[in-house]
């Protein structure tokens, strides 16, 4: 099914005749499309469950930028420790939070892509949120790679 989302072209696939019968790529599509009208993305939702069903779920972006946050906390001062936690939930975790860490384990490119959905996010063009968020997908790289 193609559809567009922000402007760009996306395809989702429902799967192959046989194995997926008309019926259910009929139905598929039309989950699709509701997802669609509320706001959605069917490729990110298609992605997600199957993350959840490989069990990826449970590192979040939010849960190990959380960790990470909890490690560092003792090095800042109140009020920066404070106003970075703020940003964090209003700014970055609602756009980015639910998601699986392993989908930040890409090449730069990646990692570039997402940093911009913060920047269109809810109160997008903050400097400083985009920032903090690219210090610990930076942290989480470096990490990844070791």
């Amino acid at each position: 099914m193609k559809y567009r989302i922000g402007g760009k072209e996306k395809l989702l696939a429902v799967g192959v005749y046989p194995e997926v019968s008309l019926a259910e790529a009929r139905t598929i599509r039309d989950e699709a499309k509701k997802l669609l009208n509320a706001g959605g993305d069917p490729s990110e939702n298609k992605q997600q469950v199957k993350h959840a069903r490989l069990g990826d779920a449970s590192n979040t972006f939010e849960q190990i930028a959380r960790e990470w946050y909890a490690r560092r906390y003792d090095r800042w001062s109140d009020s920066y420790r404070t106003e970075m936690l703020k940003t964090f939930e209003a700014d970055v975790f609602p756009v980015i939070g639910h998601r699986p860490i392993s989908e930040f384990m890409r090449p730069p490119k990646k990692v570039k892509a997402e940093t911009e959905r913060l920047r269109l996010g809810p109160n997008g063009g903050d400097v400083i949120v985009v920032h903090n968020a690219l210090v610990v997908l930076s942290a989480l790289h470096v990490l990844s790679e070791v």
